[in-house]
């Protein structure tokens, strides 16, 4: 899992598809998706502050809706499809 932070503390950057997808449900902003390789995808949040706290707390068993979770989950495996084609 490579969670980074930006030097400016403004971003907060995941490989990691559930972190994403839970950040998500929490409504973090989703600032971009940047492909490292063609089969690497990081995702880039705004707010890192806000971030590492929604990521404490999904380590520490964080709920939310397993519907919504898995929903966020193929709208971000969606968006790397349409950028890389087909990912399995």
């Amino acid at each position: 899992m490579d969670n980074k932070i930006d030097t400016d503390n403004s971003f907060y950057r995941t490989d990691d598809l559930l972190i994403s997808s839970f950040l998500l449900c929490r409504q973090a902003q989703l600032q971009d998706i940047v492909s490292d390789s063609p089969r690497h995808f990081s995702f880039v949040f705004q707010d890192s502050i806000k971030c590492r706290e929604l990521v404490k707390e999904y380590l520490n068993n964080g709920l939310v809706s397993a519907r919504e979770l898995f929903a966020r989950r193929e709208e971000l495996m969606n968006a790397i499809r349409g950028r890389n084609g087909r990912v399995e």
